[in-house]
């Protein structure tokens, strides 16, 4: 009888600990398709962002070229500044594309082990996302100044009476890209 007793205590601990083990995948699994949809999520944020600082760089280049032309300036280097932000978008925006591509897991055997791979999988996402937070920052930087050189170039150019008439669209109309950094609070 306690031998009895003794094996189905033991097979009691085997299906507990089955249980258990199969508990702890499934938390690690619904963990990490967690992570893996907040990484979508927040790389479609990304790239919409991108998208918005574009649009805003055509803007402002449309809109030098027809004060260039109505004042028969040369701006052509501001052109090619233009091109250098946008292959700097470019190259976040790859960046973006490879995180958005990244797929996390968590791995572990124990119910110990768990804690430290959640932790360390955590970091590698937060890594991951400051330095593609810190890469947009530098591009909406980069378009700022761009936009503020123009701006000053295009006012020290132009008759002095006209500067407020024409320069007020800038003011008025891109008003968000001075409002980016909301998005990196």
């Amino acid at each position: 009888a306690k031998e009895r007793a003794s094996e189905r205590l033991e097979e009691r601990k085997v299906e507990i600990k089955e249980k258990l083990d199969e508990r702890l995948q499934e938390r690690m699994e619904k963990l990490a398709d967690m992570l893996n949809e907040k990484n979508d999520h927040l790389t479609d944020v990304y790239l919409k962002h991108l998208e918005r600082i574009e649009e805003v760089l055509d803007k402002v280049l449309t809109r030098v070229d027809k004060l260039a032309e109505q004042y028969d300036l040369d701006l052509s280097n501001f052109i090619v500044s233009a091109e250098v932000v946008r292959v700097e978008i470019d190259v976040v925006m790859d960046l973006v594309l490879v995180q958005k591509e990244k797929v996390y897991t968590i791995n572990a055997e124990t119910k110990e082990e768990f804690g430290e791979a959640f932790r360390a999988t955590m970091s590698e996402f937060k890594d991951d996302h400051q330095i593609v937070r810190t890469s947009l920052r530098g591009i909406r930087d980069e378009l700022h100044d761009f936009f503020s050189e123009v701006k000053e170039t295009l006012k020290a150019a132009t008759p002095a009476d006209k500067n407020e008439q024409k320069f007020s669209i800038f003011n008025k109309r891109d008003h968000r890209i001075h409002n980016f950094s909301k998005f990196f609070k």
